[in-house]
Parts: structure tokens; C-alpha cells; sequence
């Protein structure tokens, strides 16, 4: 049997309009079909004080053996409680997300991604503005 499920780990970079942060997050995913993937990622944004849960679909277009194109569309919910020389503010939202990126799978069982992620957030909500991420994941499939 194919594997149906997936936990990764991921550490990259964050870029919003007030600088920049380094991130950490996790994911748990779900085959639906032969190359479209249901995630639910958790992100940790500590310069920003915030944290990030998505919901997306991951598409995978094959493009060698073990090397795939990947597509996200979903929708992102943060929650920022900034506190020391950052604003006081505690904002929160729901923005569309948008992903692009590449997987490579090293075995069956181990696969890695180079990805980027855009949060679409009008410039007058909490984030000022649209807020990107790079990352680079190491996904676990079972």
C-alpha cells in the first residue's frame, strides 16, 4: 500500500514589512489522491512573537523520478501577541495562502522540499501587508 500520511519539520526564513525573523514549524499531511496532498502546518515566528496555523492544498506535478514541482493554495491563520520593543499590539487574521516549491525524495520514506510561501494580508490588517517565508522541510511519509 501507498503511503497516505506525512509529519515534517521545517526551519527557514520569514520577511514581512517591519524586517525579517527566522521560523520554525511542523506539518502533518494526507494523500487524497495520486499527487494532491490536504496540510496542516504549524509555524513559529519568534522575532515577530507569532505563531501560524495553515490549512492548504499541496498539489505535486512530477517532473523527474523522484523530483516533483509542488503548488499550495489554502488559508492562513496567525495570531501575533508582540511584546519588549515591538508593538504592544495583539493582532490576529485569516489571509489566503499561496506556495511554491520543490520536493525531492530521497527513499521511501524520507522526502525533502524547498519552499516558498506568501500569506495575501490587505496592508491595513495586523501585518502591514503581505508576509513570504522560505523553507526547507524534512517530511517523514508512513
Amino acid at each position: 500500500a501507498k503511503d497516505r500520511f506525512d509529519v515534517g519539520v521545517d526551519a527557514g526564513s520569514s520577511q514581512a514589512v517591519v524586517g525579517s525573523s527566522i521560523a520554525f514549524g511542523a506539518s502533518f499531511g494526507y494523500r487524497v489522491r495520486r499527487y494532491l496532498d490536504l496540510s496542516l502546518n504549524y509555524q513559529s515566528i519568534p522575532h515577530y512573537e507569532m505563531t501560524l496555523a495553515s490549512l492548504s492544498a499541496l498539489g505535486r506535478y512530477r517532473m523527474a523520478p523522484r523530483f516533483h514541482l509542488l503548488g499550495r493554495v489554502g488559508i492562513a491563520n496567525w495570531y501575533e501577541s508582540p511584546v519588549g520593543t515591538q508593538s504592544s499590539i495583539v493582532t490576529s487574521g485569516v489571509d489566503p495562502l499561496v506556495g511554491l516549491g520543490v520536493s525531492y525524495r530521497f527513499s521511501r520514506r524520507l522526502s525533502g522540499r524547498l519552499q516558498y510561501q506568501l500569506i495575501l494580508a490587505p496592508s491595513n490588517s495586523g501585518l502591514g501587508g503581505n508576509f513570504q517565508g522560505e523553507f526547507l522541510t524534512v517530511v517523514y511519509h508512513f
